[in-house]
């Protein structure tokens, strides 16, 4: 089984994968731990690391710039009104999770 996880994080298969761990939400903690375990080359660990963070975080910043333009025209220009607006959607969609977090709470300690 070592083996077969060796051999495929010395693959190629495996820096593809660094960078969708690094650029997602997913936990490339995990995935740092296991190249070390294997020897993996820090440079291309590194490399794809940066590459993933560098997407995540580009998309981060074009959501809020280009979300704040969209509530912008959507709630009117004067910045407090959107911030009220945005402020507004936000929380109602907490207390709409936070219903069906509870529900689904209940329904596991019956």
């Amino acid at each position: 089984m070592i083996e077969l996880g060796e051999k495929w994080i010395k693959g190629h298969k495996s820096f593809p994968m660094i960078v969708v761990f690094a650029a997602t939400p997913l936990p490339d903690d995990i995935v740092g731990i296991v190249c070390g375990i294997f020897n993996y080359d820090i440079k291309k660990f590194l490399l794809a690391s940066f590459i993933g963070k560098v997407i995540m975080n580009t998309a981060i910043a074009w959501s809020g710039y280009y979300g704040f333009k969209a509530a912008s025209t959507i709630f009117g220009g004067d910045i407090i009104w959107v911030l009220v607006g945005i402020g507004v959607v936000a929380l109602i969609l907490a207390s709409i999770f936070k219903s069906k977090i509870k529900k689904i709470w209940r329904s596991l300690h019956v």
